[in-house]
This record gives C-alpha cells, sequence and structure tokens, in this order.
C-alpha cells in the first residue's frame, strides 16, 4: 500500500497558481502589444459576457464548446473582442 505524499497537492497548487499567473502576464503582454501598434482592444472574459447577456457563465462556455459563438485564447484563458460581442448580440444567440 501506498502513502500519499504530503507534497504532491503542494506541488499541483503551485502549477496552477503559476499558470493563472502566467495567463494573465500573457493576457497583459497581448494588450500592451496591441497599444503599441495603436490597435488598443479590450477584451472581456466570460463573466463580463455573461453578465451582458444576461446568461450564466455555464451557458457560455456550452455555446462555446458548440461552435455557437466566436471568442478567441488568449494564454488559455477565453477572450471575447468588442467586436465579437457586437457579432453575438446582433445575432441574438441565445
Amino acid at each position: 500500500m501506498f502513502k500519499k505524499n504530503p507534497v504532491e497537492p503542494q506541488i499541483a497548487d503551485y502549477f496552477e497558481d503559476f499558470s493563472n499567473k502566467l495567463d494573465c502576464v500573457i493576457f497583459e503582454l497581448a494588450s500592451v502589444r496591441q497599444v503599441t501598434l495603436g490597435q488598443h482592444q479590450k477584451f472581456y472574459s466570460v463573466a463580463q459576457l455573461a453578465k451582458k447577456l444576461g446568461m450564466a457563465p455555464g451557458t457560455i462556455y456550452n455555446k462555446i464548446s458548440k461552435g455557437q459563438i466566436p471568442f478567441i485564447k488568449i494564454g488559455g484563458s477565453v477572450r471575447f473582442t468588442d467586436e465579437q460581442i457586437n457579432q453575438i448580440t446582433n445575432e441574438k444567440i441565445r
């Protein structure tokens, strides 16, 4: 019988935290790069889109997985541009 290593959950937590921080850094770098190129564009999260559309975030993720709404990924995080949000609201994807 194997004993659980008490360090393993700590390592998993560390890497999950590191991954989340890295996603944030990549997201920030992408935003800075666009500002530098004169193409400042705001990116919205799933939670922000869900609030704007009056839907649950889970519904948004379901529609993403079914290919029903456009999105981009920045460092593993799902984001939406103003243009994509306008497209979604104009098509009244419900």
